[in-house]
């Protein structure tokens, strides 16, 4: 049972994250060719090969930067306005984070490519993040075996 406030429930979205950015990587690079007709942009007829480095190297920035932020405490993000704004600040900051790391190690990779990743792994992080609550929602609403109670006063007890 995943409680909000578990430390199953802080590992299970990483683990999911670093899955979602994963496959974001892979799927920029595929995709790549199609974005040949943006002003400025390289011909590339097929997907690049990607070193072996830089696949690590996002998941650890990434992840590194959304713990940074918190964004995986269950306590700061109760609601779905401060997830989805957590995750857009996060998300921002390992881009520009990983697009200065790449400036310095790795400089072959496409700057279109690395846009689309940042495009697809953010609408995917925060896609998944909406359909788990609305599960949770949905399983919550059919399981009415949670209690309700209401609390008196508002002294160091009641908090």
């Amino acid at each position: 049972m995943f409680r909000r406030f578990s430390v199953n429930f802080a590992i299970f979205p990483i683990l999911i994250d670093a899955l979602v950015i994963s496959l974001s990587l892979i799927c920029a690079n595929q995709l790549r060719p199609l974005f040949n007709f943006l002003p400025y942009a390289n011909d590339v007829r097929k997907p690049m090969q990607l070193p072996g480095i830089l696949y690590p190297l996002f998941l650890a920035t990434w992840i590194g930067v959304f713990m940074l932020i918190s964004v995986y405490d269950g306590r700061r993000n109760l609601r779905v306005t401060d997830e989805m704004r957590s995750v857009a600040f996060g998300s921002l900051l390992a881009g520009v984070s990983l697009a200065g790391l790449l400036y310095v190690t790795y400089r072959d990779v496409s700057r279109v490519l690395f846009l689309v990743f940042i495009l697809i792994a953010f609408a995917c992080l925060a896609s998944w993040r909406l359909v788990a609550r609305i599960g949770f929602r949905i399983s919550n609403q059919r399981n009415r075996s949670y209690r309700r109670v209401l609390v008196i006063g508002a002294g160091k007890i009641g908090r």
